[in-house]
């Protein structure tokens, strides 16, 4: 595995408790979640004789993670019993611990994680969920983190370099919900830098001079000459300004509470940020250069047909 696990009840096991982030979704989904996890399943028998699959592989490493000696769900009288079966478990645990299965499961995958995620996002979208299974992390959608993608997908991302940016805008979102409202302002910036450093391939420049640099690379050109800087100074400063006075920096002696909406605003802003400065980078590539077709002597006069 590339990284420890820490699975979506675990990182987010405050606010589950504090009843500030709730997952819920029909009997139907979980059945048809439970199916795709099942068609992806194997039986590997172990030198020792050991027997073991996919879903004995992701339970253990569930119970693992969580310090759990056996499954266990919890009965409508409040109790919980142990159960043996793992269809029973899965289909009767809480939504946040389907989320943890399908999770790990990425992780046990290998080349076949990407069309698995694909499936699991499938049933998700049909059935109006509103959560998206990416890269190993689930992740809940709304309007401003779809528009990061709209016109650059996951990939498309990945293939332009901007998996760090990715990264950090997914780890402020879950500063929000987490209730870490200073981390999510933090990391929304730095998604915004990551794609600043990407763009113009400068590393170790604050927001200011990356900024500054954009501006000379003739990026904001296609607005009035004499509008260029104050788009720069007015507009594509107000999240590093976030940062410097309530995300990134000391703030005295007494400590200052900030308030969740900040941290709503900031990670809708680095989604409106994002999104504008990929969008805008990607239309200014050149095209791909077209594979030539071959001459008509380079063409074999035994054809196969």
């Amino acid at each position: 595995m590339d990284k420890p696990l820490k699975p979506f009840s675990i990182r987010f096991r405050k606010a589950i408790l504090d009843r500030t982030l709730k997952v819920s979704f029909a009997p139907r989904v979980r059945n048809r979640l439970w199916k795709v996890l099942q068609s992806y399943n194997w039986d590997t028998l172990h030198d020792d004789g050991w027997r073991s699959d996919l879903v004995w592989d992701v339970l253990s490493d569930l119970k693992r993670c969580h310090g759990w000696d056996e499954l266990q769900i919890r009965q409508q009288d409040g109790n919980f019993t142990t159960v043996k079966d793992h269809g029973e478990f899965i289909r009767e645990c809480y939504p946040s611990q389907v989320f943890d299965i399908l999770e790990i499961a990425t992780h046990h995958l290998g080349n076949s994680a990407a069309q698995f995620i694909r499936e699991v996002n499938a049933v998700l979208e049909t059935e109006e969920v509103p959560w998206r299974l990416l890269e190993d992390e689930f992740i809940q959608l709304d309007t401003q983190f779809l528009a990061l993608f709209t016109a650059s997908t996951l990939q498309e991302m990945k293939s332009h370099g901007f998996e760090g940016a990715l990264q950090e805008f997914k780890e402020a979102r879950n500063d929000l919900i987490s209730g870490d409202t200073k981390g999510a302002i933090h990391n929304a910036c730095k998604s915004m830098e990551s794609i600043l450093q990407t763009i113009l391939k400068i590393t170790d420049a604050n927001a200011d001079r990356l900024l500054k640099a954009l501006l000379e690379s003739g990026f904001l050109n296609d607005l009035p000459e004499n509008r260029r800087e104050g788009f720069r100074q007015q507009v594509m400063k107000t999240l590093p300004s976030m940062r410097n006075a309530y995300g990134g920096h000391g703030q005295g002696e007494t400590p200052v509470e900030i308030p969740r909406v900040y941290g709503d605003l900031a990670v809708n802003l680095a989604a409106t940020f994002n999104h504008f400065l990929i969008t805008k980078h990607i239309a200014s590539l050149p095209p791909p250069v077209p594979t030539p077709m071959p001459s008509e002597n380079e063409v074999e006069d035994d054809l196969p047909f």
